[in-house]
């Protein structure tokens, strides 16, 4: 409630663990349910109200209490949502470390007992903070001194609801079901028992679950062969670096340093997460996960002060994902993403480069993206660029966010080019280079063509398929607000105009719908 506090690496000094706080507090997750005036984001407030009313009463209040109880909560909630920043803010990481010492912030915000905080939270010593986000944290403590206790009792009594409702009796889940999946995300059932089950171990006891995953679904032979790729992709990404004529050579060196230093992670860690400190009990399915997520909070606290551990995995094996993360400069693809359709053994390179290739490339771009371009090969926040290079990195990025915001993905709804620009840098950079090494890969013995499609084309194809998928309306409005990844349709359809290779591919021509003319198109990595 009020606000997040976490232990992570300083952005400053990435070998180090510091404490961070960041805005949150919304039951709603996203500000702009709070702030924009659309008549859809006006009917959320409106159920979500509704909703609050209904959960309190299923925890035993009159109506007239739970009432009063929604009025409060949404209350303090749309002063935070006030106070919060946009997502395109949380962007810039330079905006959001703002590292304080314990006496100036104590000085910033005297009114909040700093000391009895960090006590309550099992922290002693701390000395310093990285206020993420300060005038939200300014606006909390304003919150808490003027809004009425019985008020904030509320709003705490709800984030305990809300928290515990997935895991109390059916009428809890049932409500909670009816606002976030079917009023947010237009879904019309839940998923069964079973899959809810399987999540909540997944959840809780990843990195066990991921033991069993590996040994069953994860042969050497798959982790052998994305070490070739990761490496083929490398390869392919330092020779379209060095190949840029906007990039001075003084950048393109320590560019390639940072590539040459990332830290690859395939399949699973080396060493495991030992769960024996938990206690699973046969009381309650609530008080198991309350254990569960006392074990996660006291092993992220244990953190503060130590050495950033750069062995551990940001991800379990089994999640179908991979991530670049800037302070550990590393790329992770887990056991779980090598699986159809991003990957298969029984394929040919024309469909594993422009499938699980991409994404190996599109998570190396990462750190050549708007945000990951700013930390250096150590994972530090510094400036590794000439103002000439960044000013031209900036130009050319800017095409791709006007490009995006031009697409309407409702009626009257337009994506959102500065929030998605990262991901769609990458997704661009990750089909640049996959394709450049796929081409490298193949020239001694190249492919032919399968059901009369060229292996060019093949490997877009390939691309396409990754991201096919089935999407209802509100989810849609959901993820544009939330999402900083472009919808899948977008993925395919607003990437692949800005690459020369697709119109050879296809023979695309100003008569086709997704032709750009080559003046328009991205050119970055």
């Amino acid at each position: 409630p009020y606000f997040a506090l976490y232990v992570g690496a300083d952005d400053m000094n990435s070998s180090m663990n510091m404490i961070h706080t960041y805005q949150a507090g919304l039951g709603m997750g996203e500000r702009d349910y709070y702030i924009d005036t659309d008549d859809h984001t006006k009917e959320i407030r409106t159920k979500y109200a509704q909703h609050i009313v209904k959960m309190f009463q299923l925890a035993g209040f009159t109506e007239a209490e739970a009432q009063k109880a929604s009025k409060a909560v949404m209350g303090i909630e749309t002063r935070i949502a006030q106070a919060s920043r946009s997502n395109v803010e949380l962007r810039d990481p330079h905006a959001n470390y703002n590292k304080l010492s314990l006496e100036t912030l104590k000085q910033d915000i005297p009114s909040y007992d700093w000391d009895a905080f960090f006590n309550a939270t099992g922290l002693k010593g701390v000395k310093e903070v990285n206020v993420s986000q300060p005038e939200t944290m300014k606006e909390v403590a304003a919150i808490i001194d003027t809004v009425p206790l019985e008020d904030q009792i509320a709003y705490l009594q709800w984030n305990l609801i809300n928290t515990a409702s997935g895991t109390l009796s059916d009428e809890f889940v049932a409500q909670d079901f009816d606002f976030y999946g079917r009023t947010l995300s237009g879904k019309k059932e839940m998923k069964p028992r079973w899959k809810r089950a399987v999540s909540a171990v997944d959840g809780s006891l990843g990195e066990a679950v991921g033991q069993m995953y590996v040994e069953k679904y994860f042969p050497a032979a798959a982790k052998e062969r994305m070490v070739t790729l990761v490496k083929n992709l490398q390869t392919a990404l330092g020779e379209r670096i060095q190949g840029l004529s906007w990039m001075s050579d003084v950048t393109k060196e320590k560019a390639q340093e940072k590539l040459a230093t990332f830290h690859v992670k395939i399949g699973y860690p080396d060493k495991w997460k030992d769960y024996s400190s938990l206690e699973v009990k046969n009381d309650s399915y609530w008080a198991n996960m309350k254990r569960a997520n006392a074990w996660q909070y006291a092993e992220m606290m244990n953190k503060f002060g130590k050495p950033v551990d750069k062995e551990e995995w940001g991800m379990t094996p089994q999640t179908v994902n991979a991530y670049y993360n800037p302070s550990t400069n590393e790329i992770c693809f887990p056991a779980g993403i090598l699986q159809y359709p991003f990957f298969d053994m029984n394929a040919d390179d024309a469909f594993n480069y422009g499938a699980i290739g991409v994404v190996i490339g599109h998570e190396m771009t990462h750190g050549f993206d708007d945000q990951g371009r700013q930390f250096d090969k150590e994972g530090n926040l510094k400036d590794w660029w000439t103002a000439e290079d960044a000013k031209n990195f900036e130009a050319r990025a800017a095409v791709m966010a006007n490009f995006f915001d031009s697409i309407q993905v409702a009626p009257g709804v337009h994506a959102n080019g500065k929030f998605t620009l990262g991901e769609n840098i990458a997704d661009h950079g990750g089909l640049q280079v996959s394709f450049q090494a796929f081409k490298k890969a193949t020239a001694a013995a190249p492919l032919k063509e399968v059901n009369g499609l060229t292996p060019e084309q093949r490997f877009f194809l390939a691309y396409a398929g990754v991201w096919a998928g089935n999407i209802r309306p509100e989810q849609v409005l959901l993820q544009t607000k939330s999402d900083p990844h472009s919808l899948g349709k977008w993925r395919v359809d607003g990437a692949l105009p800005h690459i020369n290779s697709w119109y050879d591919a296809f023979g695309v021509t100003e008569k086709d719908s997704l032709y750009l003319p080559e003046a328009e198109r991205v050119s970055i990595w």
